[in-house]
C-alpha cells in the first residue's frame, strides 16, 4: 500500500509537470504569433476637410478713387445693408478743399499774368536781339573794312605825307635862301641906296632864318611821328579792331542765350501756368469725388473682401466707418456684393494639391448655420501658389442658404482616395532610414530569421500603410523592428 501511494504520488507529481509545462509551451506557441502580422487587404477611404470663408463672385468694390486730396474726414456715411445704384453712401467734409480750390483759382490767375508778361518778354527779346545782331553785323564789317582801309591806304599815305613834309621843309629854306641870295646879287648890281638895301635884305635873311627854323621842327616831328605817333596809332587800330571782334563774337554768343532765357522763362511761365491748371482740375475732380454713390445695387458691406476674408477700411481693426474717422485715398472702404451668388475660398496644402480636380463633389457645413449639409463641388484649384506652401481652391455650393453672408466661415469634406481591396500593413511595422524615400518591412526567412523586405507604400490612413508593392496578401511581417 505504501508502494501503491508513493507510485500513485510520482504520477500525480508528474501529471501535473506535463500540466504545467503545456501552458508554458501554449504560450510561447502564442507569443510567437503575436509577433508576426499577416498582409490583408481592407477598403481604404481617405477624406479631406479644407477650411473656407464665403465670398460673393459678383462683388463691387467702393474705393476712395481721389488723386490729390489727403485731408479725408468722413461726414456721413450709410449702415451696411441694402442699396441701390446712385445712392449715396458716404460724403468727405469738403470745408478745407473749398478753401484750396478758392486759394487754387486764385493762383492760375496770377499764373496767367506772369505767362502774359513772358510772351511780351519772349517777343521784345526776340525783336531787340535781331536788332542788336544786325547792328552787331554792321559793326564788325565797319570795323573790318576800316581796319583794312588803315592798313592798305591810310599807312601808306602817311608815309608819302611824311615824306612829302620833309621835302616841304627843305624846300621853303631852299626858297628863302635863294631869294636871299637874288636879292643880294642884285642889290649889289644896282643902284639903290644902302638904306633901301639894308632893310629888304634885312627882311630876306629872317625869312631865311624863319624857313630853316621851320623846317628844323618839322623834321623834330617828322620824327616823332615815325618812332612814336605812328605805331601807337598801329597799335590802337590793331587794339580796336580786336576789341570789335571781341564784341561781335559776345554778341553772337550772348544775344542767342538772352533770346533763349526768354524763351526758357515763357515755357516755365507756361509749365506753370499748365501746372496750376491741372491742380485746380484735380481739386475740382476731387471735390466732386468726395461725395460716393453706390456703383451698383446689392448689400453693402464696410471693406473689402480678400478671400472671404473682410478687411477694414480704416486705420483701426474694426470694420466700421465712423463720422470723423480719416481714410486714405485709393481705400477701398466698401464693398457691395449679391448675396446670392457666392464661393468658398479654401487653401490647399502643397502635399494635398494632387488629390484635387475641378467638379470633385463633397460636403460643406458653416459654423453659423448649425449642423446643416450643403452639397458643394471643387470648381477650381490654382496651380501657382498663394504663398508657401499653400495653393488656392475656389469651391462652388449647390445652393446659397438665405442666411449666408460673404466671411461666413465653414468646412468642406471631400473623398480624395478610396480603395476596395488594398493591402494594408500597421504604420508601426513599416520602417524607413531615409525619411520615407525607402521602406522596407521585416519578413521571416526558411530559418524563421527576419528578412528585410523593400516594399512601396501608398497614402496611410488611420495609422494603417498602404501596400503597393513587395508583399501580397496572406504574407507575414514583422510587428515591430527586431532588435
Amino acid at each position: 500500500e505504501e508502494e501503491t501511494v508513493a507510485e500513485e504520488e510520482t504520477v500525480a507529481e508528474e501529471s501535473e509537470g506535463e500540466t504545467k509545462a503545456q501552458p508554458d509551451a501554449e504560450d510561447e506557441s502564442e507569443k510567437d504569433v503575436k509577433e508576426t502580422i499577416e498582409i490583408t487587404s481592407e477598403s481604404m477611404r481617405d477624406v479631406s476637410v479644407l477650411s473656407g470663408n464665403l465670398e460673393s463672385t459678383a462683388a463691387t468694390e467702393v474705393k476712395v478713387d481721389i488723386e490729390k486730396w489727403s485731408d479725408l474726414k468722413i461726414s456721413k456715411v450709410v449702415d451696411q445693408g441694402t442699396v441701390s445704384t446712385g445712392d449715396i453712401i458716404l460724403e468727405f467734409d469738403t470745408e478745407s478743399i473749398d478753401k484750396a480750390i478758392v486759394e487754387a483759382e486764385f493762383a492760375l490767375k496770377t499764373a496767367e499774368f506772369a505767362h502774359q508778361l513772358a510772351e511780351l518778354e519772349s517777343k521784345s527779346a526776340k525783336q531787340s536781339v535781331e536788332q542788336d545782331m544786325e547792328l552787331a553785323k554792321h559793326d564788325w564789317k565797319v570795323a573790318q573794312e576800316d581796319y583794312e582801309y588803315y592798313k592798305s591806304v591810310t599807312v601808306p599815305e602817311r608815309q608819302i605825307d611824311l615824306e612829302f613834309s620833309e621835302k616841304s621843309a627843305g624846300y621853303s629854306v631852299e626858297y628863302a635862301q635863294d631869294e636871299l641870295d637874288q636879292l643880294t646879287q642884285m642889290y649889289t648890281e644896282d643902284e639903290l641906296t644902302e638904306e633901301s638895301e639894308a632893310i629888304v635884305l634885312k627882311r630876306a635873311q629872317r625869312s631865311v632864318e624863319f624857313s630853316t627854323r621851320l623846317r628844323d621842327r618839322s623834321m623834330i616831328g617828322i620824327a616823332r611821328s615815325r618812332k612814336f605817333e605812328h605805331p601807337r596809332r598801329d597799335t590802337r587800330e590793331e587794339a580796336d579792331f580786336r576789341r570789335a571782334k571781341l564784341s561781335f563774337d559776345r554778341d553772337s554768343v550772348r544775344l542767342p542765350i538772352d533770346l533763349e532765357k526768354a524763351n526758357v522763362k515763357l515755357a516755365k511761365a507756361a509749365f506753370e501756368l499748365e501746372d496750376k491748371k491741372k491742380s485746380l482740375e484735380r481739386l475740382k475732380s476731387d471735390r466732386e469725388k468726395m461725395v460716393i454713390r453706390a456703383p451698383a445695387t446689392g448689400v453693402l458691406y464696410y471693406g473689402k473682401s480678400d478671400r472671404g476674408k473682410w478687411i477694414s477700411p480704416g486705420k483701426s481693426s474694426s470694420k466700421a466707418l465712423e463720422i470723423d474717422q480719416s481714410i486714405a485715398a485709393k481705400t477701398i472702404v466698401m464693398t457691395i456684393i449679391d448675396p446670392s451668388e457666392m464661393i468658398v475660398r479654401c487653401n490647399i496644402e502643397e502635399e494635398n494639391l494632387s488629390d484635387f480636380k475641378t467638379e470633385m463633389v463633397g460636403k460643406a457645413k458653416f459654423a453659423a448655420l448649425g449642423e446643416d449639409i450643403i452639397p458643394v463641388a471643387v470648381e477650381s484649384v490654382s496651380q501657382f501658389p498663394l504663398a508657401d506652401g499653400k495653393f488656392d481652391c475656389k469651391v462652388k455650393l449647390q445652393n446659397v442658404p438665405l442666411t449666408a453672408r460673404p466671411g461666413m466661415s465653414c468646412k468642406a469634406a471631400f473623398l480624395v482616395y478610396e480603395k476596395a481591396d488594398a493591402l494594408v500593413a500597421p504604420e508601426a511595422s513599416v520602417h524607413s532610414d531615409d525619411k520615407g524615400f525607402t521602406n522596407y518591412v521585416y519578413t521571416l526567412g526558411d530559418d524563421d530569421e527576419p528578412v528585410k523586405t523593400e516594399v512601396v507604400t501608398g497614402r496611410t490612413i488611420d495609422k494603417k500603410v498602404e501596400i503597393l508593392s513587395g508583399l501580397k496578401k496572406g504574407d507575414k511581417i514583422l510587428e515591430k523592428k527586431p532588435e
